[in-house]
C-alpha cells in the first residue's frame, strides 16, 4: 500500500494543546470541553461552521438540555465558540485561542484568537499572521494589522483588572477618608 492513501489531521489535536494550555483552561467544566468537542465534530468542512441541534448534542454528551444551555454561555463567555441564530436553529463557530509565551519563563503573555477552520489555507494565513507578530516581538502596529488573529496581551488585560480593582478599593466619601 502506498502511503498516501492515508491521512490523519494532526492539527485537531494540536488545536486541543492550545486549549489545555490556555490560563482560563481550569476555569472551563469538563461537561463544557464535550460540548465543545460535539460542535468541533459536527463543523463543516469548507468554513468550520457547526449546527448540531441540542437534541444532537444531548444524545452525544448524555447531558440534559439546560446543563447544555448553562454549558454553552460559558463557552461563549470564554470565547471558544460564538452562537447565532438562524430561523429555528443555532450555528456555531468555534474560537482557536494559542497562548503565546514567554521561552524563558513559560509564563503566558498573550493569546491569539481566530475562527476555526479546517480549511487549510485558511488555518494556514492564521498561523502566518501569529508567526508574524511573534517575530515582530508583538509590537501594537504589527497587531493592528492583521486580519484573521486578533491578539490580546496578558499584561493589557491584568493591567485593566488591576486599575478596577484599585478604583473599588480607593473609593473616598466626601471628606477624603477611603469608604473601605
Amino acid at each position: 500500500m502506498e502511503s498516501n492513501e492515508y491521512k490523519a489531521d494532526l492539527m485537531q489535536l494540536y488545536q486541543l494543546y492550545n486549549m489545555i494550555d490556555s490560563d482560563d483552561f481550569i476555569l472551563i467544566p469538563g461537561n463544557a470541553i464535550k460540548i465543545y468537542l460535539v460542535i468541533k465534530r459536527y463543523s463543516n468542512k469548507n468554513d468550520g461552521t457547526s449546527f448540531p441541534s441540542i437534541k444532537k448534542i444531548t444524545e452525544k454528551t448524555g447531558l440534559s438540555e439546560d446543563q447544555i444551555n448553562r454549558l454553552l454561555k460559558i463557552l461563549i463567555e470564554k470565547e471558544y465558540i460564538k452562537k447565532e441564530r438562524y430561523g429555528r436553529s443555532n450555528n456555531y463557530k468555534l474560537i482557536e485561542k494559542v497562548s503565546i509565551r514567554d521561552k524563558i519563563s513559560d509564563t503566558q503573555v498573550a493569546v491569539a484568537k481566530y475562527e476555526y477552520s479546517t480549511n487549510p489555507v485558511h488555518r494556514n494565513a492564521a498561523f502566518a499572521e501569529i508567526e508574524k507578530a511573534i517575530l515582530s516581538e508583538l509590537t501594537e502596529t504589527v497587531i493592528q494589522q492583521l486580519k484573521i488573529v486578533k491578539i490580546e496581551r496578558i499584561e493589557q488585560l491584568n493591567v485593566q483588572i488591576n486599575l478596577a480593582e484599585n478604583n473599588q478599593q480607593n473609593v473616598m466619601n466626601s471628606e477624603g477618608k477611603n469608604v473601605k
